[in-house]
């Protein structure tokens, strides 16, 4: 409920306290779907952390905030030094904007669609921190209030049905009502209901709670509780940090488990294979009786033969055995000998193997079973440590030979060498898809990939071309010519450089190279 209206409403009040009269000083990003925007009245700094990702959408305060020195990147540069004058919340709307001198700031908390958004001016398209999200540059904020009749009258006509009149309410607190068996109540009943609800939703206190294994801000007492708030900023900090640091130890603790049972399971089959495996070793362990049998019968043995039948001693009765033809009876008693001492070998490193797997799985299992009770992060990364485990926590990822981009739903592909171009082009390109180039100039190949059915919209070209002039030799000049055609007009000579292709098909936009 950290993005519900109702909690947004209290939170609201409270920024406009801590921003009056603060500038906003800095706004920037240096890491994927998280934006830093920090505010000063040149005495007390503020700072605002959105925090956007697809699974966890969340606002949260730090006191201080140390940007780092790389991978840093500035924006909403327009609004830089304007001054906060006033802070509002959109009616029935989870969003709230931060009126500047010259700008505004909208927060759309929408959940995986959320984003923050700088209007220069009201009637003009909007600039998006989360560019993909392109449905959000038709947002009008003088159309984002929602005014709805929330009256008793409506409520008892529309059949207190809640949902059209009370939509901000969400999933937890009408979950509230079915507890109090809200369907049972008369309409006079449920009205109270709902109203005592609503009191409740707007008001403190603010509970940080464990809810279906999952951390959660509510507004109301439910749960597991881990702490109680009055102050909606703080009662959002303490959330955010108990969630991400939750969050964080699940998610390294479900990677580590993941491999150690993949590794207890392949060992188990490892395990099962080599023992049936040592079985059948012993069963057929006759080699050195086979020698010995030659050996006691050797003037018995004709010449030349490939099987012979000989008195078996040990089990008191005949038995066939087989011989090469080419050797003497000595020889071939010579190689059954060697056949036992290579055949005891064997078994005896068939339970070795054993003995050792077995000790292995077991370590395994203790691992395992550690692992899932600890429930402290450094804890964990202790152990991890302590028992050379750390390369338990995944896999690393293979460099991908290029680089991403995302613009109006379609993914961009730039090469980030001369052989990734060629690895980009000839492994990652299909015939559909876009290529383009620099006109007579090293630079990156780029690819944009194709969408079944659909034509590329000239944004896209003009996207890609912008990439492709960026990253190529002509990155600093005004104007940059850039050559596209579908990948199946591209074709790699034998033995020519890396990087080096030849178009059969082309076109040529004129572009300023860009990268943002």
């Amino acid at each position: 409920m950290h993005n519900n209206y109702h909690f947004l409403k209290q939170l609201v009040p409270e920024l406009r306290s801590k921003l009056s009269g603060h500038q906003l000083l800095t706004c920037f990003s240096q890491q994927k779907d998280e934006l830093i925007l920090g505010f000063s009245d040149h005495k007390d700094e503020f700072y605002i952390k959105a925090t956007l990702q697809s699974d966890f959408c969340c606002l949260s305060f730090p006191r201080t905030f140390a940007r780092a020195r790389k991978n840093s990147i500035d924006l909403f540069g327009s609004a830089i030094d304007d001054k906060v004058i006033k802070i509002r919340l959109f009616e029935n709307e989870r969003a709230f904007a931060i009126y500047l001198e010259h700008n505004v700031i909208l927060f759309k908390m929408h959940g995986n669609r959320s984003n923050v958004l700088l209007f220069r001016n009201q009637d003009d398209e909007p600039v998006l921190f989360k560019k993909n999200l392109i449905n959000d540059r038709s947002i009008d904020l003088n159309k984002l209030d929602r005014s709805i009749d929330q009256t008793n009258q409506n409520f008892i006509a529309l059949g207190c049905d809640i949902d059209p009149i009370f939509p901000t309410f969400g999933k937890l607190a009408k979950e509230q009502l079915d507890l109090k068996h809200y369907n049972q109540k008369s309409s006079e009943e449920k009205w109270v209901m709902v109203q005592g609800l609503v009191n409740e939703l707007e008001s403190p206190p603010y509970y940080i709670t464990r809810l279906k294994s999952k951390i959660v801000l509510s507004l109301f007492e439910t749960g597991d509780i881990f702490s109680k708030h009055t102050d909606a900023i703080t009662a959002l900090n303490d959330y955010y940090y108990l969630y991400t640091k939750t969050n964080q130890l699940q998610k390294e603790k479900s990677i580590v488990l993941k491999s150690l049972t993949s590794k207890l399971s392949k060992g188990q089959n490892y395990l099962t294979k080599t023992k049936a495996k040592f079985e059948q070793q012993k069963i057929h362990s006759k080699y050195e009786e086979h020698a010995n049998i030659i050996m006691a019968n050797l003037h018995q043995i004709p010449s030349k033969v490939a099987e012979v039948e000989l008195y078996d001693f040990y089990n008191d009765r005949m038995v066939n055995i087989k011989l090469k033809r080419d050797l003497s009876p000595q020889k071939n008693a010579e190689n059954y000998y060697r056949k036992s001492r290579n055949h005891k070998i064997e078994v005896d490193t068939l339970e070795k193997n054993i003995q050792k797997k077995q000790k292995e799985l077991d370590q395994l299992k203790e691992y395992i079973a550690s692992i899932g009770k600890i429930n402290n992060i450094k804890e964990l990364r202790s152990f991890l440590k302590e028992n050379d485990l750390q390369n338990d926590k995944g896999k690393k990822i293979k460099s991908l030979p290029y680089r991403k981009f995302e613009y109006m739903g379609y993914d961009i592909f730039v090469g980030k060498s001369a052989s990734s171009n060629d690895i980009l082009t000839q492994k990652y390109a299909f015939k559909e898809d876009l290529w383009l180039h620099a006109r007579d100039v090293s630079g990156s190949h780029v690819v944009i990939k194709y969408q079944a059915g659909k034509k590329f919209p000239k944004e896209v070209i003009e996207r890609g071309a912008e990439l492709a002039g960026f990253y190529s030799k002509r990155k600093n000049d005004d104007c940059c010519p850039v050559i596209y055609t579908q990948k199946k007009y591209v074709r790699k000579p034998k033995s020519s450089p890396p990087g080096q292709v030849v178009v059969e098909k082309e076109e040529v936009i004129l572009i300023a190279p860009k990268k943002d």
